[in-house]
C-alpha cells in the first residue's frame, strides 16, 4: 500500500485593496491527487461549491463521442441512495441549485446553497460523483432526451452554425466533435460502455473542488475529504492530444426552409496559456465583440445587413480561435461578408486607435469585475484558473495585463493571425451556395 500525499496548502498573495470583501484565495492539494481552490467571501450569503473533472469532450476516443455530455446527464437519474426526484427534492427543500455542465476541456457539477446547507450540498455532489445507479431505464430515457437535444441544435442555425464551423476549423481532432455527440454515437451507445466510461475517467487525480462564498475552511476541507473518500486514485486521461491544426477555406452547408443565411468567419488566436491571450480578447472586443464595436455598429447600426452580428473569443489549453458570426438575408451575404474581410484587413494594416483600445480596455475590465458579482462566477473562476493554468491569480493582476497591453500588441497579433490563408468561411443557407456570390477571402489581405 503506497503512502498517502500530504495536504500542501498555497496561498495566494492579498492583491486587493485594503477594506476589500476578497479575502486571499487558497489553493489545497488533498490526499489522492485532487486540489480544492477556495476563496472566502466577507458578507456573502451563499456558498458555491463545483466538482470540475479536468476532462472534457475532447478527451474522449473516437468512439466514445458525446459520452461526457451523457453522462452528465444520466448521473442526475438516480444514485445508490438517491432517485431522480429525490435529487430534485432534496436541493429544493435547502433552497439551492444543482446543475452540470459538459465543455471541450472540463466537466463539471456544482451546487449554490446557504452556509447552513453545506452538508446537504456536498452529499449530493458525492452522490452523483461516487454512486449513480446508472440503470438501463434511466439511460434510454436519456438517450430520448439527447437525441432530442441533438435535434434542437439541429434545427437552430445560429447554433448549428458554430458546430459546422468546429467541424471545419479543426478537421480529424477532437476540438472540431460536437459536444454533444452525433446521433450515430448516442444511438450506439451501450449501458456496459457507459459504466466502463465513468469508472475509467472518475478518479481523485482528474478532480478539482472549487468553493466560493460564506463557509468555513477547516469544516470545508474535512467534509470534502470525508464524503469523497471513495474516490478511485487513478485514471484514464483518455487519448493523448494531438497538435491542432486549423483549417482555412470556403465550406458550404444546404439546410431547406431557412429565411436567413448564416455565417461564421474565424481565424487562428493565441492559445488560453499564452500571455497575449488578453491581447485576443481586446482586439474581439474593438472587432465585434461589443455594442460599440466596429463590426455591430457598421453592419447592424449603420447599414442594417443584419440583427445578429458579433465576433467571439474561444481559448483552449492549445489552441484559439476568434469568430465572426452573423445571420443576414442570402441576399445581403457577400456584402457582410466583404465588411467583415475589409476590418479584418484594416486590423492587419492599420490597427485599433488610441479611444478604440482605452474603451476596450474598460470594458473587459467591467465585464470580468461584472462576472465576479456572484459567488457561482468566483467558484467557477477559480476552477478554470487551476484548471488552465495550475495556480490562481487575481483581478487585479487580470486588470494590470489588460492595462499594459499596447496598440503595437494588437497590431502585431493581427498580424501574425489574420492573413487571409488563416481565414476559414461555413456558410448555411437554404440553397447552399446557390445564387449567392461569395467574396474572396483574399480580400482580407
Amino acid at each position: 500500500m503506497r503512502a498517502r500525499p500530504r495536504i500542501k496548502h498555497r496561498v495566494a498573495p492579498r492583491r486587493v485593496p485594503p477594506g476589500s470583501a476578497q479575502l486571499p484565495m487558497t489553493r489545497t492539494e488533498l490526499p489522492g491527487g485532487s486540489v480544492l481552490v477556495s476563496e472566502q467571501i466577507k458578507g456573502a450569503r451563499s456558498v458555491a461549491l463545483g466538482v470540475y473533472l479536468r476532462l472534457g469532450s475532447r478527451h474522449e476516443h473516437d468512439d466514445e463521442q458525446g459520452y461526457f455530455h451523457f453522462l452528465e446527464h444520466a448521473l442526475f437519474k438516480g444514485t445508490r441512495h438517491y432517485t431522480g426526484a429525490g435529487l430534485a427534492r432534496a436541493i429544493d427543500a435547502v433552497g439551492g441549485q444543482l446543475d452540470a455542465f459538459t465543455g471541450r476541456d472540463a466537466t463539471a457539477f456544482y451546487v449554490r446553497v446557504l452556509p447552513d446547507h453545506l452538508e446537504v450540498a456536498l452529499e449530493l455532489l458525492a452522490e452523483l460523483l461516487l454512486r449513480p445507479q446508472l440503470s438501463s431505464r434511466s439511460i434510454e430515457t436519456e438517450r430520448g432526451v439527447i437525441l432530442e437535444e441533438i435535434k434542437m441544435v439541429e434545427d437552430n442555425p445560429d447554433e448549428h452554425i458554430h458546430d459546422l464551423f468546429m467541424q471545419q476549423y479543426y478537421p480529424q481532432h477532437p476540438l472540431g466533435r460536437p459536444i454533444a455527440g452525433t446521433r450515430s454515437s448516442i444511438a450506439q451507445l451501450k449501458r456496459a460502455q457507459l459504466i466502463r466510461f465513468f469508472r475509467s475517467r472518475i478518479a481523485a487525480p482528474q478532480l478539482v473542488f472549487a468553493a466560493a462564498g460564506q463557509f468555513e475552511p477547516g469544516r470545508l476541507q474535512a467534509a470534502i475529504q470525508r464524503r469523497f473518500a471513495e474516490l478511485p486514485l487513478r485514471a484514464d486521461p483518455g487519448p493523448v492530444q494531438p497538435e491542432p491544426h486549423p483549417a482555412g477555406g470556403v465550406r458550404v452547408y444546404s439546410k431547406e426552409g431557412l429565411e436567413q443565411a448564416h455565417l461564421c468567419i474565424g481565424a487562428p488566436m493565441p492559445s488560453l496559456r499564452s500571455p497575449r491571450r488578453y491581447a485576443a480578447h481586446l482586439l474581439n472586443t474593438v472587432l465585434g465583440g461589443s455594442m460599440s464595436s466596429r463590426l455591430f455598429q457598421s453592419v447592424r447600426e449603420r447599414l442594417g445587413l443584419a440583427y445578429a452580428i458579433d465576433s467571439a473569443v474561444d481559448l483552449f489549453a492549445d489552441s484559439g480561435c476568434l469568430t465572426v458570426y452573423a445571420g443576414c438575408s442570402t441576399a445581403e451575404v457577400g456584402r457582410v461578408v466583404e465588411l467583415v474581410l475589409r476590418e479584418l484587413r484594416s486590423l492587419r494594416h492599420r490597427g485599433v486607435r488610441a479611444e478604440e483600445l482605452q474603451r476596450a480596455q474598460e470594458h473587459l475590465k467591467g465585464s470580468l469585475a461584472l462576472a465576479q458579482e456572484s459567488t457561482s462566477s468566483r467558484m467557477s473562476n477559480l476552477a478554470r484558473q487551476e484548471i488552465a493554468f495550475g495556480q490562481l491569480s487575481t483581478l487585479k493582476d487580470a486588470f494590470g495585463a489588460i492595462d499594459r497591453t499596447s496598440r503595437k500588441q494588437l497590431l502585431e497579433l493581427a498580424q501574425e493571425y489574420l492573413s487571409p490563408e488563416r481565414l476559414a468561411l461555413t456558410l448555411l443557407a437554404n440553397g447552399g451556395r446557390k445564387g449567392i456570390p461569395l467574396p474572396d477571402l483574399q480580400l482580407a489581405s
